[in-house]
C-alpha cells in the first residue's frame, strides 16, 4: 500500500468538504439545512404562521381545524442536458389537504416567494370511493409520502400528499415553519384506511411496500459510496477508499434493519471493492 501524504489528504477532504456543503444547500442535506432546521422549530414553536393556515382554510371549510390540516410539499426532480453536463432541476408542488371521516379535501396553494404571501384556492372533494390505490414511500415522522391513485378504470392519476410533522423554510420555495403533527397522524389513518378500502392492503401491507422502496433506495445509495472509493483508489487515496466503503457498509445495515437481503447491489459493490483493492496494491 502506498504511503499516505497527509497534505493531499488534506487537500482532497476539504474539496469533498465543500462539494458536499454546495450539493447539500441545493439539495436540502447537511450543515445549512441543520441550522435552518433549528431556526424554523423555533419558529414552528411559536405557533403563529400555523394558526394563520388553518384560519384562512376555515374560512372555506367551516370544519377545517389544527387537528385535520395538513401542509404538503411535493418535490420532483428532472435533469436535462448532454453527456458531459447534466442540470437537475426541483420543481415544487404545494398543496394543502383537509381530513374528514371517509373524505379528503384538496386545497390549491400558491406562493409568492418575492412577497412572502400565499393564496387559496377552490376547495375540492375527494371520496375515499374515488381511491383506487395507496403507496406509501419516505420516512415515517419527517417526510412520509402517500400516494392515492384516483380515478376510473383507464384513466387512474396519482395525487401525492407529503406528510411532513414538521415543515421548514428548506428554501425560498417553503413558505412555513409549522408543526402538524396530530394532522399528518389523521392522514395516515386516513390513507390506511383508504388503502383497505380500495384494494384490501392492512397497513402492514403498505408498510413492507414502503421498506422495499427504501432498500432499493439504500443500496442505490451503497453502489454510488462504493463508485467513489474507486475513484479515490485510482488517485491512492486510501483513507477516502476506506471512508467511502464504510459509508456503503452503513447503508447496507439499514437494509439488513429492515429484514431485508442487498442482491444486485451487494455484488456492484463488493466488485467495486476489488476494483479498489487491486488499484491500491
Amino acid at each position: 500500500m502506498p504511503n499516505v501524504d497527509i497534505s493531499n489528504l488534506i487537500v482532497n477532504l476539504l474539496i469533498v468538504a465543500v462539494v458536499v456543503t454546495i450539493v447539500g444547500a441545493r439539495i436540502g442535506v447537511g450543515p445549512v439545512l441543520w441550522l435552518k432546521r433549528a431556526r424554523g422549530r423555533r419558529a414552528a414553536q411559536e405557533g403563529r404562521q400555523r394558526r394563520e393556515l388553518v384560519e384562512r382554510v376555515r374560512q372555506l371549510l367551516p370544519q377545517a381545524n389544527d387537528g385535520n390540516v395538513i401542509f404538503s410539499m411535493r418535490v420532483e426532480s428532472s435533469s436535462s442536458g448532454g453527456s458531459q453536463v447534466k442540470v437537475i432541476t426541483n420543481t415544487y408542488y404545494p398543496l394543502v389537504y383537509v381530513v374528514e371521516e371517509g373524505q379528503l379535501w384538496v386545497i390549491p396553494f400558491s406562493y409568492d416567494k418575492g412577497k412572502r404571501t400565499y393564496e387559496l384556492g377552490k376547495p375540492a372533494a375527494l371520496p375515499l370511493s374515488a381511491i383506487k390505490h395507496v403507496e406509501l414511500t419516505g420516512k415515517r415522522n419527517k417526510s412520509l409520502r402517500v400516494t392515492f391513485y384516483v380515478g376510473e378504470d383507464g384513466n387512474v392519476q396519482p395525487l401525492v400528499m407529503v406528510l411532513e410533522p414538521f415543515c421548514f423554510r428548506k428554501n425560498r420555495f417553503y413558505p412555513f415553519d409549522l408543526l402538524q403533527e396530530a394532522a399528518c397522524d389523521k392522514a395516515l389513518r386516513y390513507a390506511e384506511q383508504a388503502a383497505f378500502a380500495a384494494s384490501g392492503k392492512t397497513p402492514e401491507d403498505l408498510e413492507m411496500g414502503r421498506l422495499k422502496h427504501a432498500c432499493s433506495n439504500y443500496g442505490m445509495y451503497a453502489a454510488i459510496a462504493g463508485f467513489f472509493g474507486v475513484m479515490f483508489s485510482a488517485g491512492e487515496l486510501p483513507v477516502m477508499v476506506a471512508i467511502c466503503f464504510a459509508i456503503s457498509l452503513f447503508f447496507f445495515v439499514r437494509i439488513f434493519a429492515c429484514k431485508r437481503v442487498p442482491k444486485l447491489s451487494l455484488i456492484i459493490v463488493i466488485v467495486e471493492a476489488v476494483v479498489a483493492y487491486i488499484w491500491l496494491k
